[in-house]
């Protein structure tokens, strides 16, 4: 009953736009050591973006890049 939310999250709390660039998020999350980011549209928050949603597109974006270059 005594455990409040900011007792264990970061401070201070960041978020990124709805359709964002994936490596702007990535340096965000980088450059703070945080794992996880709210992403907000319309000042509401929409989702949770994680490291390893991240790292998955990341992943698929440079995948996709590497066979339009070997074409």
């Amino acid at each position: 009953d005594n455990l409040k939310v900011l007792h264990i999250m970061k401070s201070p709390i960041i978020s990124i736009k709805h359709g964002s660039d994936i490596f702007k998020a990535n340096s965000l999350m980088l450059e703070k050591n945080y794992r996880r980011i709210p992403v907000i549209a319309n000042n509401q928050i929409v989702g949770i973006l994680t490291k390893n949603m991240l790292l998955e597109s990341i992943y698929s974006f440079m995948k996709d890049t590497t066979k339009i270059f070997n074409k």
